[in-house]
């Protein structure tokens, strides 16, 4: 099983993408165009957190969140739908 798709939104100065993934999938281009986070937006899918940046649903928001919520989803070849999110409400983060 892979991912077929990534989605984000709030994330990293990105108001929302989409991308389509193949078996093998290269991100190229200019500085500050996205390639990170779209890496992150994998890592968070497969995780739930960024191993060596941010383990905690605060620090995960407090990281790359760009707007209330922060949403990372993905589908995989099998056609499962993968969310999560992480929501700021009363000065915590709940993910």
């Amino acid at each position: 099983m892979h991912l077929t798709s990534i989605e984000g939104r709030n994330i990293s100065g990105q108001q929302a993408f989409h991308h389509q993934l193949g078996l093998v999938t290269l991100f190229y281009g200019e500085n500050f165009t996205g390639k990170t986070t779209r890496l992150n937006v994998v890592t968070l899918l497969m995780g739930g957190y960024l191993p060596g940046v941010a383990s905690k649903p605060n620090e995960v928001y407090e990281y790359l969140a760009t707007g209330n919520p922060l949403v990372v989803s993905g589908t995989t070849d099998a056609g499962v739908r993968l969310n999560r999110a992480w929501t700021e409400q009363r000065g915590s983060v709940k993910a």
